[in-house]
């Protein structure tokens, strides 16, 4: 993850604050610099996929 975030830069890391999502949110806020926010997650990962699909097709991720 390290090298994927030297080369986009991004501004803010997400990541889900469920199962293996809360110990990679602990391990990066001690050990990097990034700034990582964790995000409730309210629907599954199909319906969450398809609401992001468009974003992803304009190349805006």
């Amino acid at each position: 993850m390290a090298i994927l975030a030297a080369e986009w830069k991004p501004g803010i890391i997400l990541i889900e604050d469920k199962a293996s999502g809360q110990s990679i949110l602990q391990e990066i806020k001690q050990s990097t610099r990034f700034a990582v926010r964790p995000i409730k997650v309210d629907t599954d990962k199909l319906s969450r996929a398809h609401a992001a699909s468009p974003l992803v097709e304009c190349s805006k991720v």
